[in-house]
């Protein structure tokens, strides 16, 4: 099997923020804005258009929970839908 960064062997535990059966949002330190991270789901699969509809559920569901997170931790202010 190759090399896959984003196993759970090869994920450091402490860039996983939230996770569910199916998926994990993990942040580092590097990241290019404050706030990004990855929902990486755990099947391997060749594309994310392979994933089952219960692994598209989960990561749905995670992605919920990682809005409410982003919001609580860094506050973003509301966008207006007219501002430029």
């Amino acid at each position: 099997m190759n090399y896959c960064q984003f196993c759970p062997a090869s994920i450091n535990p402490t860039e996983i923020v939230l996770e569910n059966s199916l998926c994990s949002f993990l942040q580092n330190e590097s990241a290019v804005s404050a706030g990004s991270g990855l929902i990486i789901p755990r099947a391997h699969t060749e594309t994310v258009f392979d994933l089952r509809p219960e692994e598209w559920r989960a990561t749905l569901d995670l992605l919920g929970h990682v809005k409410q997170h982003l919001d609580s931790q860094h506050h973003p202010r509301p966008q207006s839908k007219f501002s430029e």
